[in-house]
Parts: structure tokens; sequence; C-alpha cells
């Protein structure tokens, strides 16, 4: 059993039996090894790689207006949206776009390109070698731009209705 990454691989054969049994995936042969390193391994670190950071900001644009908000009540626990808006948005802004994501951004296909062609491109590895996608440089600027659009989305509706009267 080949074990790297916390991913446990089982190959089939004569002694492979108990490998396969408690392992994540399991192969028939050495050649499909290629397509499981190469094409998914390189596009679920590529894909996780871009999706957190996305959490992050997701979850700083929801919960930074709830404090801002709380300076402007005096901490008295009103909160500041409907609880359906609260279950509406991490449906709408988690489950959507790894659902679009996974549907759409698939841009090695290894039926077109060939499996076996794939290992003579290294460039496409060249991103997850130089962790271009998931070092502190993409994590800041994500956690700014999610505190730069926090405050877009309070103190823009805050200042515009803060002259207007409600009747109820």
């Amino acid at each position: 059993m080949i074990r790297e990454a916390h991913i446990g691989i089982g190959l089939y054969g004569n002694e492979g039996m108990r490998a396969v049994q408690s392992s994540d995936f399991a192969l028939t042969e050495f050649r499909h090894l290629w397509r499981l390193i190469l094409v998914h391994g390189r596009l679920a670190y590529k894909n996780n790689a871009e999706m957190i950071p996305y959490f992050f900001y997701k979850n700083i644009v929801m919960t930074l207006p709830a404090f801002f908000f709380a300076f402007y009540v005096g901490f008295s626990g009103l909160t500041f949206y409907e609880d359906f808006y609260i279950s509406c948005y991490n449906i709408i802004f988690t489950n959507f776009p790894l659902m679009f994501k996974a549907m759409c951004d698939f841009d090695v296909n290894p039926e077109r390109d060939g499996v076996e062609m794939l290992k003579y491109i290294p460039y496409l590895y060249y991103n997850g070698q130089m962790s271009l996608s998931c070092n502190s440089r993409v994590f800041t600027t994500y956690f700014l731009m999610g505190c730069i659009h926090s405050a877009i989305v309070f103190f823009i509706p805050v200042y515009t209705f803060s002259d207007s009267f409600i009747v109820e």
C-alpha cells in the first residue's frame, strides 16, 4: 500500500487485499496511478488552494457587518441579519460556487489530452510546487478584500438610510 499525504492507495493482488480494504483508493494496476496523481491530485490541490481563501473571505464578509452593527446598537444583542438570510447565505455562497466549479472547471481533460502526455508537461504542476495559489500573500489579499467588502455592505446602507423614518 502506498501512503503519502494522508491518502492510502491499495493495489489489488495476492498480498494486496488487506491494503485494498484499508485504503482510500483501490487500483488494479500501477498504470492507473498516473491518472490518479497527475489529473485528480492536481485538480484537487488546485480546487482546495482556491477554495480555502474564498471561504475565509465569505465568512469575513458575513460576520464583520454584524460586528460593526454591535457598536451602533450598543451591544444590545439585536441581530443584523434575519435567520433566513444567514441560512440562505451559507447555502448560496458555499454550495453553489463549489458545484459550479466542480462542473465547469476541468482544465486538463485526460480523454482529450491523454494521461501519458500529461507527465511530459511539467508546467501544469508548477503552480502547486511554487505555492502560487495558496500562500500568505493570497490569504492576505482575500482577507483585505473581505474587510473592504464587509465595510461596503454595512456602511453604505447605514448611511443611506440614516435620515429615513420607518413607521410600523
